[in-house]
């Protein structure tokens, strides 16, 4: 008895499907995205960039989700996602070929939309892998930045030093001054005879 494959698709073959379906549309979405502000000055679209990247960095989605935990996206995460991609959308709007303006549309898709998702699942894991991830990523970066500026690779190395050990560190250090203040505002603790 033979089944019919293609009344059942297996989950590989849905991922399949959608990729190509994705890869489709963004290769017949470029060319109008290319042309979608060539009427805006590019100090316009410079500006919109950055606010929308600012805005993707304050509302991303940054909690730590326990394995048993069912993964719920919260507004604030869609909304962050969302402004990234408009980001990429405005900036491959100066870009001045439609390969181009599809490799960074499938590119912001895969870093604002995909690696999210990858870096959820991968909480799961150990903290070994976790802390690999940043590690790797970190070291990525910093070589990449590497050769546009020295000055600019020391100045991001500083800062995801301080951000990542050194503020860690301080706040530690500073629990022991912390001063617990008693008075009839605090929740009432109940006295056991």
């Amino acid at each position: 008895m033979r089944t019919n494959i293609y009344h059942n698709p297996t989950p590989d073959r849905k991922t399949i499907k959608s990729s190509i379906l994705i890869f489709l549309a963004l290769m017949s979405l470029s060319p109008v995205l290319r042309t979608l502000t060539a009427a805006t000055s590019s100090d316009s679209i410079w500006a919109l960039s950055a606010m929308l990247f600012i805005l993707n960095a304050l509302l991303a989605d940054y909690s730590v989700q326990s394995d048993d935990a069912p993964v719920h996206e919260g507004l604030t995460s869609v909304l962050s996602m969302n402004a990234a991609i408009s980001a990429s959308v405005v900036l491959a709007s100066r870009l001045t070929t439609d390969v181009d303006v599809f490799a960074l549309i499938l590119f912001s898709v895969q870093a604002f939309a995909l690696f999210p998702m990858l870096r959820h699942r991968l909480q799961g894991f150990s903290t070994l892998v976790q802390a690999s991830l940043t590690l790797g990523l970190s070291a990525l970066s910093l070589v990449l930045t590497a050769p546009l500026s020295w000055t600019v690779t020391y100045i991001f190395f500083v800062t995801l030093v301080s951000i990542t050990f050194l503020a860690p560190a301080f706040l530690v250090w500073a629990q022991k001054f912390k001063n617990e203040i008693r008075g009839p505002w605090d929740v009432a603790v109940p006295k056991v005879n």
